[in-house]
Parts: structure tokens; sequence; C-alpha cells
């Protein structure tokens, strides 16, 4: 059968099986995924007078990335996640504190948390950073069936999730708005794409000839 016999339509199919096929072969690894969110205004000035390792972050935000494999997790399970790096930023933008499985913490933390008795709609990414007077733990709450991408419910529910001090209580925390989580296109993705669209281009040109 001739190329140039074959309907455009089977052409495109054709490409797109072996972008899939591409797909297909590549290795499973954990899924990466952006994370990113502003933290909202202090409830009150005594908040900044009681925990001021808080106070450089108000008004600023927090972005970066992280892996995650087996979300949404099950009731009261916790998933840790093999690999993240997040930062912490004023409101300048400048990055005040960095969270990685590498730095050397005494207990490196990031990692998602099931519904539990506390809160049984929302599920809890937890990242926790060193910094040289009290380490700080971002606690974000995301809906029951996130699997990793989404909108964060928004100042949390059941409390005040947010950034915290080591010392401070589950409610004392800087609460966040407007964050979400999306995920990382991996280079299979793009290279399953430039194959396709080669495929098409090529088979295109062979039909005009």
């Amino acid at each position: 059968m001739q190329l140039q016999h074959l309907p455009q339509s089977i052409i495109s199919s054709m490409a797109a099986f072996v972008a899939l096929t591409t797909l297909a072969i590549a290795p499973a690894r954990a899924a990466d995924f952006n994370l990113s969110g502003k933290f909202s205004p202090p409830r009150s000035p005594e908040f900044l007078q009681l925990y001021p390792d808080l106070a450089p972050f108000v008004g600023g935000s927090f972005d970066g990335t992280y892996s995650a494999e087996g979300l949404p997790p099950m009731y009261e399970q916790v998933i840790n996640f093999p690999d993240w790096k997040i930062n912490l930023r004023n409101a300048a933008g400048t990055v005040l504190a960095t969270s990685s499985p590498t730095l050397l913490v005494p207990q490196p933390r990031g990692a998602a948390i099931g519904p539990h008795s506390r809160d049984p709609n929302a599920i809890r990414l937890l990242f926790g950073f060193p910094t040289e007077r009290n380490n700080l733990t971002l606690d974000i709450e995301f809906p029951q069936d996130f699997n990793g991408e989404g909108i964060a419910i928004d100042d949390g529910i059941g409390g005040k999730p947010g950034l915290r001090t080591q010392e401070a209580l589950y409610y004392d925390a800087l609460a966040y708005q407007d964050t979400s989580s999306t995920p990382v296109p991996e280079p299979s993705t793009f290279l399953g794409a430039a194959i396709a669209s080669g495929m098409v281009w090529r088979m295109r040109k062979r039909i005009r000839r």
C-alpha cells in the first residue's frame, strides 16, 4: 500500500501510536510535581510576637518541586517523598530557607499523610525546614482525592495549616493561600511528541512527491 493513498487521519493515528509506544517503554518512576503558594497576612500582631521566626515570611511565598508515587494515601498512611526541593521566600522574593533530603537535617521530612481523625476530608503535605534558630514545618492540606495535582484547601480546614515553628501549637501557623500543585512534564513526553511530529512531517513530505 502506498503512503499517498493513506488518509491523513490514519497517518496521524500511526504517529500517535509510535509516541504512546515510546512512553510505554519508558522506565517507571515517581512522578514529579511543582508546588507553589503564598502566605496570608498574620491573624494578629501578637501572633508574630509569639513566633518571631515566622515574621520574615509574611507576604512571602513558597515554591519548588517534589516527587511522589502512590497518591492518594490510604487512611492514616504516610507516603515519604523520595526527593523534593521547596523554597521559602520573603515578600521581596528572596529565598530564606530551603528544604531537601540532601541537606544536613537530623530528620529530613517530605511526606503526604492520608485522611485521619483530625480531618477526614483532607490530605496533608509536610515539609521540614532547617533554620539556625528553630526548625520550621510547611503543612498544606489538599482535597481527599488529591493525586499530586490540584488546588489546596484555602487556609486549610479543621484548623490552621501553614508554616509553623517547632514550638508552635497546631493552630498557631502562618496560613497559606493560592496554593497549587501541577505535574512536571517528563522527558519521555517530549521525546514521544518529537517522534510523532517527525513522523507526520516525513509522511506528509512523501505524500507530496
